[in-house]
């Protein structure tokens, strides 16, 4: 994937999270964890990429 295809699925997923699932993201319990670890596996995402994601995942 690219960075724009993870930053784009990764909105997805977390606007997909009810409010009772927003604090099981803390806990890595939903799709939007699943994809994040997938893009820190991915050697086509650099560091100043997995650090946007990151912080969209978290809401910083």
């Amino acid at each position: 994937m690219t960075f724009e295809e993870y930053e784009s699925e990764l909105d997805r997923r977390i606007k997909e999270l009810d409010w009772k699932q927003e604090k099981a993201r803390d806990r890595l319990e939903t799709p939007a964890h699943d994809l994040m670890v997938q893009a820190s596996r991915d050697k086509n995402v650099t560091l100043e990429q997995f650090e946007k994601l990151s912080r969209t995942f978290y809401g910083w």
